[in-house]
């Protein structure tokens, strides 16, 4: 499906599910404030879509990096009696798991729209809908069925306002990992999207390709 047709269903489902566009983010300027549903509005919301997209994303560059807190490497040097060369590879190294971990949910997505688009689900790039990550338009006795959902890397990765959006709606969450046990939730994905291809496995080798491009 093209990317435009996908905006066209994800701007219907707005208008059955009123106000759960995203408003004032990601537009942080604007002189004036944009009025909702607005031409301005959707322009800038189908902008914002279509550039989250894998194939026209770019990696922000940031001027200024967060300084790390020197007071936690003093810390573990001191309990572990590591050397300076030690601290400074330690911390090398946590950066870069950080910044990995913060691209995860995205490449989650990704990778399961790759799997789950041809069924018809649409990845709502750009958090342009509020706390929905995929959508799904089906017909059934010639009504309209819309099925919601929200997409979490791990069962305590919800934050309070995401739920409370979710509270008394049908809008399904799912979690990849369970964050006190070595088990994953991918079956549940599976029975939701009807797409047997999801898997930890491949969700690995996925990133395993990314990473190298």
């Amino acid at each position: 499906m093209h990317i435009d047709k996908e905006f066209l269903i994800i701007s219907e489902f707005e208008v059955a599910n009123e106000n759960i566009f995203l408003k004032g983010k990601p537009f942080k300027k604007p002189s004036k404030a944009i009025k909702y549903r607005s031409k301005e509005h959707l322009v800038k919301l189908l902008y914002t879509f279509k550039n989250s997209r894998p194939d026209t994303k770019k990696e922000v560059k940031k001027n200024k990096q967060v300084i790390p807190d020197n007071a936690v490497y003093e810390f573990i040097g001191a309990k572990f009696n590591f050397k300076f060369s030690k601290i400074e590879n330690v911390k090398y190294h946590h950066n870069i798991a950080m910044d990995a971990e913060n691209k995860i949910g995205y490449l989650l997505e990704e990778y399961i729209y790759q799997n789950i688009r041809d069924n018809g689900w649409i990845w709502c790039t750009g958090s342009i809908l509020r706390s929905i990550d995929f959508i799904k338009k089906e017909s059934k006795n010639k009504k309209i069925i819309w099925k919601m959902l929200q997409v979490k890397n791990s069962d305590n990765s919800e934050n309070s306002s995401s739920n409370k959006v979710r509270d008394n709606t049908p809008i399904e969450h799912w979690f990849r990992r369970f964050s006190k046990k070595d088990e994953y939730n991918w079956s549940v994905l599976k029975e939701i999207t009807n797409s047997e291809n999801l898997s930890e496995e491949n969700f690995l080798e996925f990133l395993r390709i990314k990473a190298k491009t």
